[in-house]
């Protein structure tokens, strides 16, 4: 079992250890340095601090550091290069200490989901490959609500992305890095009831096996669920998603 925890600006990285010392025991640790959100926010020198800061508190404990999330969204930037760049002041950090990286993208079913020619998944891929090619994981973030219209991809779908994906990083396992239901906040859209929310977590970790079975040996797994400790942990006992989801973790 592995648990991604994902890191805010605003937050002083040493808050961070009590819950990293907490769920080691019980997991392997993924910490997200930056989310897309706030990389426009930030420089690569600020980065670059951020993630050795990290490091130095909590690498002893971390399994895999992501350090790129949802790079093909115009939000986190104007152009693959100057996003590239803030992910590599992060990349650096993590192999000259010896750990293990992963990168996510976006997973678009086609132009009606982005503006750039830039976001496309594969063609943003592929400005990845020179300067990533010894990244260890590369992940793909799933919002059916992300498009317009709503995309609702199958597990054929991730998993012919996924192996292309595989072709531009020989070396790295392959994954689902981020699915949920979003939220007003996140993109203007309608909230989406305990039902709605049912109905994803099962979909997407049900995939589970068609998508090993496809995808082959790489394949590492993933689903993290934005949201989950809003959803699983702090929800009322009859809206939270932790039962849905603990059964489809034990059909894996």
């Amino acid at each position: 079992m592995t648990v991604r925890l994902v890191m805010d600006s605003g937050v002083p990285v040493a808050d961070y250890k009590k819950a990293v010392d907490a769920l080691s025991p019980h997991a392997n640790i993924m910490v997200e340095v930056l989310d897309s959100e706030e990389l426009s926010d930030h420089s690569a020198d600020w980065i670059r601090t951020r993630t050795e800061q990290a490091f130095k508190a909590l690498g002893d404990k971390v399994s895999i550091w992501e350090i790129g999330n949802e790079l093909n969204g115009e939000w986190t930037g104007s152009s693959p290069r100057e996003i590239n760049a803030k992910a590599k002041a992060a990349y650096d950090v993590v192999k000259k200490h010896g750990g293990r990286t992963a990168i996510t993208l976006n997973y678009w079913s086609g132009s009606d989901c982005y503006t750039h020619d830039w976001e496309s998944t594969l063609s943003y891929a592929r400005t990845l490959r020179s300067e990533f090619s010894k990244i260890d994981y590369v992940f793909l973030s799933v919002y059916e609500t992300a498009c317009t219209p709503r995309q609702h991809p199958s597990a054929q779908d991730l998993s012919k992305t996924l192996k292309s994906l595989g072709e531009y990083f020989p070396n790295a396992y392959l994954g689902i890095g981020e699915v949920g239901a979003q939220r007003p906040e996140d993109d203007g859209i309608a909230e989406p009831d305990f039902a709605e929310k049912s109905r994803l977590a099962n979909y997407y970790y049900g995939m589970h096996g068609q998508m090993k079975n496809s995808v082959g040996s790489r394949y590492a797994g993933g689903y993290f669920w934005w949201y989950f400790r809003q959803d699983a942990v702090d929800a009322p006992a009859a809206q939270s998603l932790w039962p849905s989801i603990r059964e489809q973790l034990k059909k894996m």
